[in-house]
């Protein structure tokens, strides 16, 4: 696929295959965060690996840093200070933006600074569900968590094993409910025993289904 269909494809389209495709090849899409991300990324221990996996920058707004950073070493939360320095060591640029806009519609900052920083050409990732669904009914680029890490997964960067591990970390901390784990072990054992079906019927075209020896 030429480099500039590519481009436009992906900035245009909040269907999953596109955000695959954002994921799996190099791209100029950014990948925004909004709060309860940047947290739970930092508490569950998988900030540092989630930076390995990604190709494109990553950035936030200062109403999330202000929100994580500045009143969470306020309030001595020490999540708080991991953060800046992970901020710090991958050099994420922190962008002024001005939500008040899109603050009403929102209510949260982190969440309507994300939006913003989307609609200019990137991917906000949320764990939020009632955010995701307000910033995808605005036709904006949003992934939720749990997807990042599916996709990565479909896109053979991760094996199963580590991703389910990924979600089990992600669950100590409260990112996501442990439906949500279960929708995915559910999802990939049907894909296994459809895959299973799909080979043996594949074997029959090609030799013939299998004739039992016993005698009937």
């Amino acid at each position: 696929m030429p480099e500039k269909r590519m481009l436009s494809m992906k900035r245009g389209c909040i269907h999953p295959i596109c955000l695959l495709i954002t994921i799996v090849y190099r791209s100029i899409m950014n990948w925004i965060l909004d709060s309860c991300t940047l947290i739970y990324l930092i508490k569950a221990r998988l900030f540092q690996q989630f930076m390995k996996y990604l190709n494109d920058p990553v950035i936030i707004d200062t109403s999330v840093y202000e929100e994580v950073i500045t009143k969470g070493k306020e309030r001595n939360y020490p999540d708080a200070s991991e953060a800046e320095r992970r901020l710090e060591q991958y050099n994420i640029p922190i962008i002024p933006i001005d939500i008040d806009p899109e603050l009403k519609y929102f209510i949260d900052p982190g969440e309507a600074s994300c939006y913003m920083l989307a609609k200019q050409g990137g991917i906000c990732l949320t764990s939020d569900e009632r955010a995701y669904k307000k910033i995808k009914g605005r036709k904006t680029m949003v992934m939720k968590i749990d997807d990042f890490y599916f996709q990565l997964y479909l896109a053979k960067k991760i094996a199963e094993e580590e991703f389910f591990s990924i979600l089990h970390e992600l669950e100590q901390v409260y990112a996501i409910h442990p439906k949500i784990t279960n929708f995915y072990y559910q999802r990939l054992k049907r894909e296994k025993k459809n895959d299973a079906r799909d080979l043996n019927s594949f074997k029959e075209r090609r030799i013939g289904p299998i004739k039992s020896n016993s005698k009937e």
